[in-house]
């Protein structure tokens, strides 16, 4: 077994202390709290005490456990979510906990996976059994009338915070057994930690002094400090903790579950450990997971007010310091799932199409498109759509955009936006300003193109662009084709932007070519052809 002594000052195991009041004497003190009156002289004794019925207040003297008159104490839930049990002493039936149930000697608590129970001794200390774990109290007992209450507990497995609150009159004994045991004196706040095959336990110390002892070593941990024990090893010498993660990178407001949680890395950190209380003081802990990497990411709780805090983690299994923050979630409804347009799509139609998936209990729908990221401007703003889709009816202008929406129910109100997707909107097809034709050639020419831009060009039989007759490419705004026969031809011209992206073709445009001789040569061919 390894030992793991809390203290202000150093005691014996078998001890605990007292600190003499006004009025106070031997005997009426041994009178009040001890088994029998006639130890007042063996407690004189131990103590060296000059004079029995004369001890200045404020003196602090050792009383012998087994000397002391104990009557039974208990604990209190003072909270617990999520799926937490109890096995009463004696019994083997699991039966849930509840708020304000009492807890006695000889219980043994289990949190499941999302489980936590808080509670609360008779000194108003705070036992916080984290997900995961298993503890059995092994003793709750009040010594005569001091107040003064010897808690033991075994943790099986799983962690415990632990709150001892400082009262100059009350010693009270604190002690974990995890394969460690820790007992606290007055004024700590500690952490204790074990392995998952608890082989190896963890003692934080956020306030106060701790004393480890294993395998005939003993150490002192004082505040800011932990130690590593391994199961029938010495413990570590002190190692310092973590500081506090900065959170100034930390958003309060979250809309999506589980929630994504950005933070600034903190050095030497190898993971971090985030929980989700309703209180500041994390009394009712809902969430508590472990993230190896940034952002961190879990936690699906209700909408509402929360408060988060983060520690870190260092490579020996040491969580540090931790920094809090008020957040709160306001993830739904739900946005619906996008089906169009999708992420970076590229839009040919001006008036584009958008659909989304529907669920009955959404009333509408809200739709925003923007040319900016932060939707500051929005180009179009719909707000009561009923159906799944929309299309859009003044035709967007070539350029990027962002869109985004959100559901609205009658019991949520108006849920959180989508993420914004982009898409984008190309330069159209340009038509043609001018045709030049003479005997020989025929040109096209059509607006000039921006830096970087370029066309394709095709002139075709038919305006299904099956015959083409000429497909091609080029910067200028131009182009000059051998002139066809006479007839009817099409033709069409895109713009390749500078980045690859080619937008629609224009529409298809009918060309006349005319022949090239009148058409009353041709009336005349048959009467030339009798003369000759």
């Amino acid at each position: 077994m390894i030992n793991l002594l809390l203290l202000t000052h150093e005691i014996k195991a078998a001890e605990w202390i007292y600190t003499i009041r006004p009025g106070d004497n031997l005997w009426n003190f041994t009178e009040q709290h001890l088994v029998s009156i006639n130890l007042v002289y063996r407690l004189q004794r131990l103590n060296r005490i000059q004079n029995p019925y004369q001890i200045p207040p404020g003196t602090q003297i050792r009383v012998p456990l087994d000397w002391s008159r104990q009557q039974p104490g208990e604990a209190r839930v003072v909270n617990v979510n999520g799926d937490a049990h109890v096995r009463r002493r004696g019994g083997f039936q699991m039966t849930p906990i509840v708020q304000d149930m009492l807890l006695f000697a000889g219980d043994e608590i289990d949190t499941g996976v999302d489980g936590f129970v808080t509670l609360e001794l008779i000194d108003q200390s705070h036992l916080r059994i984290q997900a995961a774990s298993k503890i059995r109290i092994n003793r709750l007992e009040i010594f005569g009338d001091t107040g003064m209450v010897n808690t033991e507990a075994d943790l099986q497995y799983g962690r415990t915070e632990n709150t001892v609150p400082k009262n100059l009159n009350i010693d009270s004994r604190f002690q974990i057994n995890s394969p460690s045991a820790v007992s606290s004196v007055r004024g700590t706040d500690f952490r204790i930690g074990t392995s998952e095959e608890g082989a190896i336990t963890y003692s934080e110390v956020l306030a106060g002094k701790i004393q480890v002892s294993g395998r005939n070593r003993s150490i002192s941990v004082p505040e800011g400090f932990g130690s590593v024990t391994k199961l029938n090893d010495t413990p570590s010498s002190p190692i310092k903790l973590l500081p506090a993660p900065d959170l100034s990178a930390t958003p309060q407001l979250y809309e999506r579950i589980p929630l994504t949680i950005p933070l600034k890395p903190l050095p030497d950190a190898d993971a971090y450990r985030v929980q989700i209380a309703t209180d500041r003081a994390f009394e009712n802990l809902l969430s508590d997971f472990t993230s190896v990497s940034l952002p961190l990411r879990g936690g699906e709780l209700p909408d509402g007010a929360y408060w988060l805090r983060i520690r870190g983690q260092d490579h020996s299994g040491l969580e540090g310091y931790e920094a809090a923050m008020p957040i709160k979630i306001k993830a739904r409804p739900e946005p619906p799932f996008v089906i169009a347009p999708q992420r970076d799509a590229i839009l040919t139609d001006q008036n584009p199409v958008f659909q989304w998936t529907t669920r009955p209990d959404i009333v509408h729908y809200l739709l925003m498109i923007s040319q900016e990221e932060d939707f500051s401007v929005p180009v179009i703003f719909e707000k009561g759509l009923t159906d799944p889709h929309f299309r859009v009816t003044t035709p967007l202008a070539p350029g990027t955009y962002w869109w985004r929406i959100a559901s609205v129910s009658e019991t949520e109100g108006v849920g959180p936006f989508s993420d914004p997707l982009t898409f984008r909107v190309p330069i159209p097809g340009p038509l043609l300003d001018s045709t030049d034709i003479n005997d020989e050639e025929i040109t096209f020419s059509w607006p000039s193109a921006a830096p970087g831009q370029y066309f394709h060009f095709q002139f075709a039989r038919d305006e299904a662009f099956q015959n083409i007759l000429t497909d091609m490419r080029t910067h200028e705004p131009s182009v000059t084709l051998a002139r066809p026969d006479s007839g009817r031809y099409y033709l069409r011209i895109k713009v390749i932007e500078e980045d690859g992206v080619q937008g629609s073709f224009s529409p298809a445009q009918v060309v006349e070519i005319p022949s090239k001789y009148p058409y009353w040569l041709f009336l005349l061919l048959p009467l030339l052809g009798l003369l000759l």
